[in-house]
């Protein structure tokens, strides 16, 4: 796809290109000898107020963190309208409205809370259905040295329940990945002495 970020040419000088192609194959030869240790959360997380397609940008609430030339994945959480009625129907789908969209994407340039992308949007996205930004964990070569997890999905904030690592040479799994319990908010338990009731 045609780049179409209005700042692409914000790039670095042709005078300093000698200077970090030093310190690039520096830092590759030093990572092929380590590994990045991770664990817990590594991911941050953006609410997206408001998506304006033409320009692929997002307005977040609050950009702090979010970094230039990193990946991230833009995901619409909710919004699916489905059966309600108690019967054999209930669960069922009626229309998606956009629930369950994602892209990846890497930015490009922030200005103030917006945030735009080198490529056009994919998908479309309501942002009154819970839209987030999730900055991805970025490493050349890493080792889960204890349990990598989701940030709980918080239903008031939006925000939550979603791992994005990336690396380019490997991961050690020496520990799980794992968002067990910490995505939507499951069925309560009923509890009952005796048969089920019936519904």
């Amino acid at each position: 796809m045609k780049p179409i970020c209005p700042f692409r040419n914000c790039l670095a000088p042709v005078l300093f290109k000698r200077t970090w192609l030093c310190t690039f194959l520096f830092f590759h030869f030093t990572c092929l000898f380590s590994q990045t240790p991770i664990s817990g959360i590594v991911n941050t997380y953006y609410k997206v107020n408001e998506v304006v397609p033409s320009k692929a940008c997002l307005i977040v609430d609050d950009p702090t963190g979010l970094n230039v030339n990193t990946l991230v994945m833009v995901v619409q959480m909710k919004g699916a309208e489905i059966i309600t009625a108690n019967n054999a129907t209930y669960g069922d789908i009626l229309s998606l409205n956009d629930a369950g969209n994602y892209e990846i994407g890497t930015i490009c340039y922030i200005i103030g809370d917006s945030v735009f992308l080198f490529h056009d949007l994919l998908n479309s996205y309501d942002v009154n259905a819970k839209v987030q930004m999730v900055q991805f964990a970025e490493y050349y070569s890493a080792e889960v040295v204890d349990s990598v997890k989701a940030m709980s999905w918080d239903s008031t904030t939006g925000l939550g329940g979603v791992i994005a690592i990336f690396t380019d040479q490997d991961i050690t799994l020496n520990a799980p990945i794992y968002a067990d319990s910490s995505g939507y908010s499951g069925g309560t338990y009923i509890f009952h002495a005796g048969t089920c009731p019936s519904v």
